[in-house]
């Protein structure tokens, strides 16, 4: 079984990692954005996480505003049908007072034959 903090960010790799907070047992990863966008399920094949690598080029932010202390709202929506898997993530962060929604939305195929579900987490209130 697999716990992993709900929310984890590396300024010096800049990487990004959400997770469902539940256990769970990795059965694998697929990439939605070739080489920076990974969805990782568990052995029902739902998916559980998400890691960005460059997120702040990805997520087109300052890395500050990713990090953990700054971040006060999560939202993740997986929405898998037979040919595609969609990500949608909205990150709120108390630094970035001008747009304070950093969002993206990016669509994969679906090559692993992940069963169609939606699963939806929400963190609101801060994280520390």
């Amino acid at each position: 079984m697999v716990m992993h903090e709900a929310y984890s960010y590396d300024e010096f790799t800049d990487s990004l990692f959400i997770s469902m907070p539940i256990d769970y047992k990795y059965n694998g990863v697929i990439e939605i954005e070739e080489g920076e966008i990974m969805v990782e399920f568990d052995t029902n094949n739902t998916p559980r996480a998400i890691e960005i690598l460059n997120a702040s080029m990805v997520l087109n932010t300052e890395s500050k505003n990713l990090l953990k202390e700054n971040i006060k709202k999560i939202e993740l929506t997986f929405e898998v049908t037979n040919d595609k898997i969609s990500v949608e993530l909205e990150l709120v962060s108390e630094l970035n007072l001008e747009n304070n929604n950093i969002k993206i939305v990016e669509t994969g195929l679906n090559s692993v034959n992940i069963p169609e579900n939606t699963q939806e987490f929400l963190i609101n209130g801060g994280l520390c």
